[in-house]
């Protein structure tokens, strides 16, 4: 049996939080740079926290969310969809200026219940006239 890595991960928060108790008098930080310097916190996690705590208009991307761009605005990303710039400059500038961690959520589970990986309700999505995504389902 493999380990998942939780032992490791359990370190790095332990280590974020006494860089937040030690440098950031306890608070969290409310910027990109500062919540990127902690251990164990990425762009996703980063973006994350600026939207759900702070309320910023920070977007998020996930495989789900990624594959909604990809085939609503016809573009290819990279292999791996957290490290593709194209698909994070989609992202940023799709992103409402107010309540993005609504609209964060309601990517996930739009990508997780209609816009799936295999067998994407096309006729039921209610982006479908506008969606440069063509299947043999779905196409007129």
């Amino acid at each position: 049996m493999q380990s998942l890595g939780l032992l490791f991960r359990a370190a790095r928060i332990l280590d974020a939080a006494r860089t937040v108790v030690n440098d950031y008098d306890g608070r969290v930080p409310n910027t990109e740079t500062e919540l990127l310097s902690l251990a164990g916190i990425g762009k996703y996690s980063a973006r994350s926290i600026l939207a759900n705590a702070f309320g910023k208009p920070a977007a998020v991307l996930d495989t789900n969310v990624a594959r909604i761009f990809e085939r609503f605005f016809g573009v290819e990303g990279e292999r791996v969809k957290s490290r593709c710039k194209r698909l994070w400059g989609l992202a940023d500038r799709v992103v409402p200026k107010r309540n993005a961690s609504r609209w964060n959520l309601t990517l996930l589970d739009f990508g997780a219940l209609v816009c799936t990986a295999s067998r994407p309700k096309c006729d039921r999505c209610p982006l479908r006239k506008r969606c440069c995504f063509v299947t043999s389902d779905n196409a007129d």
